[in-house]
């Protein structure tokens, strides 16, 4: 989900929003078949249990930092990276890859 309120940084929705775009591009012309998973849901699947936003974080980075070691320098204090992990291996996991 791509944030957009009066408090999110408009430059970060525009990047963002490009680069949905150019993957969705990409994925149609490689006839690769697009899903859009809910927050709530990647999340429950990644194994983040943790209610409030600053937790979450937290958790999203050690259990990143648990499943993909090689990324321990990136993963450090960068949950946007951690988060970005995690959805990835919910999707493996959605889909039975793990």
């Amino acid at each position: 989900e791509v944030p957009v309120s009066r408090k999110t940084n408009l430059h970060t929705t525009v990047v963002l929003l490009k680069l949905l775009g150019i993957m969705e591009f990409l994925a149609i012309n490689k006839n690769i078949k697009i899903e859009i998973m809910n927050v709530n849901a990647w999340k429950k699947k990644a194994g983040i249990v943790s209610k409030t936003r600053a937790e979450q974080k937290k958790e999203s980075i050690q259990l990143a930092l648990s499943r993909w070691k090689p990324y321990r320098e990136i993963l450090t204090n960068n949950d946007d990276v951690a988060d970005s992990l995690n959805m990835g291996y919910a999707f493996l996991k959605f889909h039975n890859y793990l």
